[in-house]
């Protein structure tokens, strides 16, 4: 497998300034005021959704910068707070929601394979079934 090397555009590097600015103040950062401070990165013509558009474009940026190696601190991002250089105890509530969300996330996909996994079998059902018997359909034709 061949690994590629992620570039950081200057986006990015602006991106981490308001970060680390409202970090250092003990504040988080909302996607509205990155886009306040960097309108010319993350433009909006206030008639789409904020969200379909700006937000989605910074929650992007961050998920790529997390993905490079340059810069040692993640940036951490909440629905309700917004975004933040984390402390040790930050990171490791954010972690441990990440964990909880993914593991909710394979339990569901385990139960529905299980489910399809059914198809074509028989149970056997004397009390409401004429032979006692039926089939699982699970799928549509």
């Amino acid at each position: 497998m061949i690994k590629t090397k992620l570039r950081l555009e200057l986006r990015h590097y602006a991106l981490r300034d308001p970060i680390e600015k409202n970090t250092a103040e003990g504040r988080w950062i909302k996607a509205r005021e990155i886009h306040e401070a960097m309108p010319y990165y993350y433009p909006w013509d206030g008639k789409s959704d904020f969200h379909g558009s700006v937000e989605t474009n910074i929650g992007s940026d961050v998920r790529f910068i997390n993905k490079t190696e340059i810069f040692q601190k993640p940036i951490v991002s909440s629905k309700r707070y917004g975004y933040r250089l984390p402390t040790k105890a930050e990171f490791d509530t954010y972690i441990e929601s990440r964990r909880k969300e993914a593991l909710g996330m394979l339990k569901r996909t385990y139960d529905l394979e299980r489910r399809a996994s059914l198809d074509g079998q028989c149970k056997i059902r004397f009390q409401e079934e004429p032979n006692g018997r039926s089939f699982y359909q699970i799928f549509v034709g």
